[in-house]
């Protein structure tokens, strides 16, 4: 059985990020994982606070109901972005577990990192997309209204018997101008938006097939 325990702690330490923390926080152990994604040494770890490699993303309630959660001897799991010694931010599912006493009260903590970074930026690059198409819906119901009322009150203006109407027919010229020049922006963030779509499609499906 001891064998095996060995095996299974082998196992975590190679695909995983691995680390140990006394009650204060402060670092006591790291696996080689944790050194080579954050581009942290070992002595440069040890010793040190988590937030070593803390990205500055989460605010700081995030972290108090995280060191809440454990110091009740419970588990917390959460997708952390932290900041590698080059300042390149990378995405982590962490879990924290608490290291029990004989009296049930934690003595230590140990956390088991997976590096989920490439999920992360698919999600976010998801997101931005989403935001350029809300950028689009606004555009289309707010900026896109103004010149299309306009035509459309100077078309009434026009039915009405007034010979002098060179100036309002101006007018109905300027905006429709405007107006198409709001379309063409549409079609090229909607064409954008498209070809990154087909591009992120194509990625997924060569993924997939390897």
């Amino acid at each position: 059985m001891k064998i095996q325990i060995k095996k299974i702690k082998d196992a975590i330490s190679e695909s995983s990020i691995f680390s140990c923390t006394d009650m204060s926080g402060t670092i006591i152990y790291v696996n080689d994982n944790f050194c080579r994604i954050s581009g942290y040494s070992r002595e440069e770890l040890v010793g040190a606070k988590h937030s070593i490699v803390n990205s500055g993303y989460h605010d700081k309630a995030f972290w108090r109901a995280a060191w809440a959660t454990v110091s009740r001897g419970k588990a917390w799991r959460a997708e952390v972005c932290n900041r590698t010694k080059d300042g390149r931010f990378y995405w982590v599912d962490t879990f924290i577990y608490p290291m029990l006493g004989d009296d049930g009260k934690p003595e230590g903590y140990f956390s088991v990192r997976n590096d989920i970074t490439q999920r992360k930026e698919q999600e976010l690059a998801i997101e931005y997309k989403n935001a350029l198409l809300e950028k689009i819906a606004w555009i289309q119901s707010h900026e896109m209204r103004r010149p299309v009322s306009t035509i459309l009150g100077l078309i009434q203006l026009l039915n009405a018997d007034d010979p002098e109407n060179g100036e309002i027919i101006r007018m109905l010229h300027q905006s429709s101008q405007e107006l198409d020049q709001k379309i063409k922006m549409i079609v090229r963030l909607t064409e954008s938006i498209e070809k990154e779509r087909l591009r992120d499609n194509d990625n997924s499906n060569m993924a997939i097939a390897s």
